[in-house]
């Protein structure tokens, strides 16, 4: 009991600090292991009630949405800049990409089971016009994973496990300095 309740407090912060002032819809998706995928949508006060379930791959939307699509054509603001380094678990790693680039470390480093994903936190929510570019820099300058880089994207949600591999491997945050 006290592992999901440390699991549903990394998940209200996570989406606390990604999204906290958004008052436009949030996708959570759900892929069960038959690879059935289901969208929940919530407004943030509601998000911050969820608990993931673990028999679950859990992703949330990067970006809120003005309606019940998560198109990229429906994304309304992020609260974040990010980079996904699927190809390294090492988190030496990881920082010495971002120190190469001259970039100050991340906000938000959250560990995806099999790889890390780092958070920049901005001051205020930005539209996609402003983001995706940003995003696209950061995957050219880190080497990471560019497929991240539009306003549809989803992230593996922190509390939830990445159930890819056997046995299941939790996504966690693994640092914060916002």
């Amino acid at each position: 009991m006290a592992i999901l309740a440390a699991q549903t407090t990394e998940t209200q912060e996570f989406i606390s600090l990604l999204h906290g002032g958004c008052g436009d819809l949030l996708v959570i998706r759900e892929i069960d292991k038959q690879s059935k995928a289901r969208n929940v949508f919530k407004r943030l006060d509601s998000a911050l009630t969820y608990i993931p379930p673990q028999d679950k791959n859990i992703y949330i939307g990067m970006f809120a949405h003005n309606d019940r699509d998560a198109t990229a054509g429906t994304a309304t603001s992020a609260g974040a800049v990010w980079a996904d380094f699927d190809d390294t678990g090492d988190a030496a790693e990881v920082v010495s990409r971002i120190q190469r680039a001259g970039l100050p470390q991340p906000s938000l480093t959250v560990s995806s089971g099999r790889g890390i994903h780092t958070y920049w936190l901005l001051a205020k929510r930005a539209r996609p016009g402003e983001v995706v570019p940003v995003l696209k820099a950061l995957a050219t300058a880190l080497g990471s994973d560019s497929s991240v880089c539009d306003a549809a994207r989803i992230m593996r949600l922190p509390g939830s496990l990445n159930l890819k591999y056997s046995p299941a491997v939790p996504c966690s945050i693994r640092s914060l300095s916002p």
